[in-house]
């Protein structure tokens, strides 16, 4: 009987209540369309910020580029390789605001800002697969190290974990190197390099396939937690 009166009552305003939740459904997505746009707008300028730096040191280096996944059909997305005396240096870039709680050992960051908590990979384990992308490719023997880069304005009240720097220390660290000439092997090793790099089309669809199948898998394996 109540489910009677209910539907009659609002059978004659069902049209709109249906306009209104379709309006309420486009809303959202065009908000999180804009929200993911202000995301990657973030994420290129901090890119550049970085790439400026490392071009102004002197030393040679690829931004932006992708190199084959060592064990699946896709590409890893790179944002800084830099060919240094000492061996080839793997950046990777965020450009995040609030407070981050990170330690090396944990897969997953929180980023606060006020009330909001935003979990997140590590990049320092995002930077791994970078760098392992990187050793299938150079002869063995060629350092290869990462480094993670801040630029925003982001805070680690509980401190910075060992691979994360910000612009005035990755400065630093390449001043500490100008001048050194670069081995003979490493330039070799950076010549590899720079034949695998790719920034077609064809691989950047693959690496962005390859994103959203790992962002699923790991919705799976959250689910059956």
């Amino acid at each position: 009987m109540f489910l009677t009166l209910f539907f009659e009552a609002i059978y004659p305003h069902l049209p709109l209540l249906l306009v209104g939740l379709a309006l309420a459904g486009l809303a959202e997505f065009i908000r999180a369309r804009g929200r993911a746009r202000a995301s990657r707008i973030k994420g290129e300028e901090g890119e550049r910020l970085v790439a400026r730096v490392v071009d102004e040191s002197g030393f040679e280096a690829m931004h932006d580029v992708l190199l084959p996944h060592a064990r699946r059909d896709c590409f890893w997305q790179i944002d800084h390789l830099v060919c240094l005396p000492v061996g080839i240096a793997v950046l990777e870039t965020k450009n995040f605001s609030g407070l981050i709680y990170a330690s090396k050992g944990d897969p997953r960051w929180t980023q606060a800002i006020g009330r909001r908590r935003h979990r997140f990979l590590s990049p320092i384990v995002q930077n791994d697969g970078h760098i392992q992308a990187v050793e299938a490719i150079v002869p063995r023997g060629i350092a290869v190290f990462g480094q993670v880069l801040f630029v925003g304005d982001a805070r680690f009240p509980k401190g910075m974990p060992d691979e994360v720097s910000n612009l005035t220390q990755l400065r630093q660290s390449l001043a500490a190197v100008r001048g050194m000439p670069v081995p003979d092997d490493v330039q070799e090793a950076w010549a590899a390099l720079t034949a695998e790099a790719r920034r077609d089309g064809e691989a950047r669809a693959a690496h962005r396939e390859g994103v959203e199948e790992s962002k699923a898998a790991w919705r799976n394996r959250r689910k059956a937690l």
